[in-house]
């Protein structure tokens, strides 16, 4: 077909003013001159769940904001973007133990400031963020520049909000609405949004007032959802319009978008591990539009130097482990005078070559890990850097992760003191424990256990340990009471204590589809299986 040029002069008060021209070489077939660049990105995050940095725990961490900020800067050499966030993202679930408010709220708080310094342009409330009640979240919208965009608010809807949003880049048009699902909210919130399918059409008709052409190959339509990927699909078939479904709350993990019709769903994962971005097409139209996912690697900090999230990051471990101390400390729990777990060094003076072969492995030193993150005192990461965290027979509180011969109070808080300040100084200096050859790993662990013995530890429950996979009786060996298991239920048993830690998030190489690879599992065992008696 013979090519056809048509000018189009951009009206006066949209966000940019030039001239540019749409050249149609075939039907549908478009080609954009007079923009600057290429591409604009929608960069997108869904199910933080409150984390504002890696776990430390994983062979390759993933996620954090001085990361996230790496990705956004080496992005942004290339491409104007927009930063939007589909919930889920300052708790990481709808209800909080009360003993725990403050250091979660805390958290949460400094990781709106984060994603607010990011830049952060529209959120979707989700339920989780709702952990804390409606003041919680007015109170992020008052400290912080972002907007919330819900499209089905009911009349009681308490926040200040925008229902769609609207950005134009020369003839490009993107609208923007976000749909909160009233039913997987708790019963005290679900009354503040109206049904997401009976939003639908009073919604076509204000996008038809804002401009909204279904037909132009230049408009696009985009929703931001905290549904789970199969309401996505209804709404998809109910709303063929949208060209892009952000989802969240189901947590998918859309390497491609998933197709319903003409609607593309697309969604990143939890925690930050994964950066969405919807490419938009400036030199063409919409059929050009692509998806991609960013991995948020540990690396991606230095993308962007000096990066100021490292200090950001810094300043919050160490304000927020003196709050779950205070919290910790607060807690009544006692297990009185029950008997307490055998820790390896007991169980070396029977086991020597089982020893070793422990002292090798990097579970013999998990709980450093914690210490160079800076979570030495979060329980959360404790309970799998660790062994008896909330049993009778363990302990509850970080301060109690070491017992000590000493009785006397004050000798006693130095001795507790002083034992993490001497990890801390005499025991980190690798980049990472699984990348230390054995016999450095067994050197380390050697000289932290005579340490042990040198300043009267009686027990350490600090990393993984003999009973963190082996079932005895507390009396063992002396107890007649012990139960051997067959070999095959034995097996099975160990699987499932590791699968308890060695989850989807910290070990995703260990799953496919969200299911354990039997094959990975058992090689992952082998390698720190003890030697055989």
């Amino acid at each position: 077909m013979t090519k056809r040029i048509v000018w189009l002069l951009l009206i006066s008060g949209l966000i940019t003013s030039c001239t540019y021209f749409i050249q149609t070489v075939d039907q549908g077939d478009y080609t954009v001159q007079g923009i600057s660049k290429d591409h604009f990105s929608i960069l997108f995050s869904h199910n933080i769940n409150g984390e504002t940095h890696p776990c430390g725990c994983r062979h390759h961490p993933l996620g954090g904001l001085p990361q996230i900020a790496g990705l956004f800067h080496q992005i942004k050499q290339k491409s104007d973007v927009l930063y939007v966030d589909s919930g889920d993202t300052f708790f990481a679930s709808s209800s909080i133990p009360s003993t725990l408010e403050k250091s979660l709220t805390f958290t949460a708080k400094n990781l709106a400031h984060g994603l607010n310094e990011l830049k952060l342009s529209y959120m979707l409330p989700g339920e989780q963020d709702l952990a804390m009640g409606w003041e919680f979240l007015k109170e992020v919208e008052n400290e912080n520049d972002f907007t919330y965009l819900v499209s089905n608010p009911s009349e009681t809807f308490p926040l200040k909000h925008k229902r769609f949003a609207l950005v134009q880049k020369g003839p490009h048009k993107i609208f923007f609405l976000a749909l909160a699902d009233p039913n997987i909210m708790g019963p005290s919130y679900q009354g503040a949004f109206t049904s997401v399918f009976s939003a639908i059409e009073p919604i076509r008709k204000e996008l038809k007032k804002m401009g909204y052409k279904k037909s132009n190959p230049f408009h696009r339509l985009i929703a931001l959802t905290n549904s789970g990927i199969d309401v996505d699909t209804d709404i998809a078939k109910a709303f063929p319009e949208l060209d892009w479904i952000i989802g969240s709350h189901s947590q998918s993990f859309t390497k491609f978008p998933v197709e319903e019709g003409q609607t593309k769903m697309v969604q990143v994962l939890s925690r930050n591990h994964y950066l969405g971005e919807i490419k938009i097409s400036l030199k063409t139209d919409k059929s050009k539009d692509s998806f991609m996912i960013h991995e948020a690697r540990d690396e991606k900090a230095k993308l962007l130097s000096p990066n100021p999230f490292v200090d950001f990051l810094s300043t919050h471990k160490q304000k927020l482990s003196k709050i779950q101390i205070e919290e910790q400390e607060a807690m009544t729990a006692s297990f009185g005078d029950l008997p307490k777990y055998n820790t390896p060094t007991s169980c070396i003076e029977c086991h020597q070559a089982q020893g070793e072969k422990w002292q090798k492995t990097a579970h013999s030193l998990a709980y450093l890990t914690l210490v160079k993150a800076q979570e030495e005192n979060n329980l959360t990461c404790i309970k799998c850097h660790s062994l008896g965290l909330n049993s009778p027979h363990g302990f509850s509180k970080a301060s109690e992760l070491v017992t000590f011969e000493e009785e006397e109070t004050k000798k006693l808080r130095k001795l507790k003191r002083d034992y993490i300040e001497n990890l801390k100084n005499n025991y980190l200096d690798f980049s990472s424990i699984r990348k230390l050859p054995e016999k450095a790993v067994q050197k380390i662990s050697t000289k932290w256990l005579k340490h042990d013995q040198s300043i009267g530890v009686t027990h350490n429950y600090a990393n993984v340990q003999c009973l963190n996979c082996h079932d005895k009786h507390i009396e063992h060996p002396f107890s007649t009471s012990e139960v051997e298991l067959s070999p095959a239920k034995k097996l099975t048993a160990m699987k499932n204590k590791c699968l308890k830690c060695h989850d989807p998030d910290q070990s995703p190489e260990w799953y496919k589809n969200n299911k354990p690879i039997e094959s990975k599992i058992l090689r992952h065992m082998k390698q720190v299986g003890c030697p055989k008696s």
